[in-house]
């Protein structure tokens, strides 16, 4: 192999790793977009803004906690927000997490949790999680907004 060829060679990985991650700020900014807009919905579910980190790396990942009453979080009321917001892959992978997590909830006796905390990672792959907290966790948001 001469160097020329390694040089094309080094050169065309270059460019497909350029690429790649063009595609993959792409994909962060849409998340980022689709968050913003997620941000009111879910807030108007009862939910709150706790938590807000953001992970540098080959590729960037941001990470988000909210917290909120399972009392706010009405299985009804999702599968509207859902059908309205469909277009939002990342406010509807919220919504079904919740829904299940309602459901799961009414489902399962025993569980002494009232509050709610759903985590989401905006990256690549996305992911989204749903616990169930103390009350005190979840209003501990409130007391510090006040």
């Amino acid at each position: 192999m001469t160097i020329a060829t390694m040089q094309e060679q080094l050169m065309n990985l270059t460019i497909k790793i350029q690429e790649l991650f063009g595609k993959a700020k792409e994909k962060v900014d849409r998340m980022l977009a689709e968050f913003n807009a997620a941000l009111p919905v879910l807030e108007a579910l009862g939910l709150s803004l706790k938590d807000f980190k953001m992970g540098m790396g080959i590729i960037p990942e941001i990470q988000a906690k909210l917290v909120g009453s399972l009392e706010d979080v009405k299985e009804d009321k999702i599968e509207e927000m859902i059908e309205q917001y469909q277009d939002n892959k990342t406010l509807t992978t919220v919504l079904k997490a919740l829904k299940m997590a309602a459901s799961i909830r009414k489902r399962v006796e025993g569980i002494p949790f009232t509050g709610i905390e759903v985590g989401l990672k905006l990256g690549l792959p996305p992911n989204v999680s749903v616990g169930f907290v103390e009350s005190q966790a979840a209003n501990q948001v409130e007391k510090h907004a006040a």
